[in-house]
């Protein structure tokens, strides 16, 4: 004769409490899992191998913006590069990829989110979007649009192609997107209801339907922060060129010939 088992109650109440608990942690910290900024001290002096432009942008919800321009050492400007970098590091770290572009004939043009360096302010879903938007638009004051180059990298690339549905730029370079925040969230965490959970509405699928300029993703199959399934994802939404990095993990895609072979493709277009 069989024995029926039973979880006792407080047991079974247990485990729903600290799940609800664990799903509250995550929905009110979910800025420490996103983000992860390095302060610059305000005086700090930027230090790479050209001239730095910079400034800051005030925006509308009182956030200070810290910005760099560099500009390219050749004789005239094709144009220049807005990158949006990663979840962690500031304009120091990323910005000595400046010289990919500048030595290709691009000015080359960044700011760090907010908290991230010497930018004021805290991280905030209200206001991520329109942030960003507040920097092209200064952007737009000194470069035309056509002349203009998106390129956003890990959490950076869904800024990017949300600004890049917002006018028509040259071309929109994601290296390793996200198909959407929620959709990477629920790769890492399947057991959590990230779409109730999540407040970053970060959806590169939906931003890339109103985007008419180019597109070109480069992504690493051996990527375990953000799987390459994304970039595949993407690239069946519309005619994208996707660039396979074939062993190329989540930071290290710059060492790979083709990535550098068909980004200075896309700069000499």
């Amino acid at each position: 004769m069989k024995r029926s088992f039973k979880i006792p109650l407080i047991v079974v109440s247990t485990i729903i409490f600290l799940y609800g608990l664990g799903c509250l942690g995550i929905y009110f910290n979910q800025e420490k899992f996103l983000f992860h900024p390095q302060v610059l001290n305000k005086d700090h002096q930027y230090e790479f191998s050209l001239p730095v432009k910079e400034a800051n942008i005030i925006t509308e919800h009182q956030d200070t913006l810290n910005t760099i321009l560099i500009k390219t050492h050749l004789d005239s400007s094709k144009g220049v590069v807005f990158f949006l970098h990663g979840n962690t590091g500031n304009l120091q770290v990323f910005g000595h990829a400046h010289s990919f572009f500048t030595d290709r004939g691009y000015d080359f043009f960044m700011y760090d989110y907010q908290g991230f360096g010497k930018s004021s302010g805290q991280i905030q879903s209200k206001k991520i979007l329109s942030n960003a938007r507040a920097v092209l638009d200064q952007l737009l004051k000194t470069y035309p649009e056509e002349n203009i180059i998106i390129y956003g990298q890990s959490i950076g690339t869904g800024m990017a192609s949300s600004l890049a549905a917002q006018i028509n730029p040259r071309h929109l370079i994601l290296e390793a997107p996200y198909y959407n925040l929620e959709f990477i969230a629920d790769l890492h965490m399947p057991s959590i209801p990230t779409s109730w959970l999540l407040k970053y509405k970060l959806k590169t699928n939906e931003f890339l339907k109103n985007t008419k300029c180019p597109v070109t993703i480069f992504h690493g199959t051996k990527d375990r922060t953000i799987p390459f399934i994304n970039a595949k994802k993407l690239s069946k939404m519309r005619n994208l060129n996707l660039v396979t990095i074939e062993g190329g993990a989540h930071n290290n895609l710059s060492t790979y010939p083709l990535y550098l072979k068909s980004l200075t493709k896309i700069l000499n277009s």
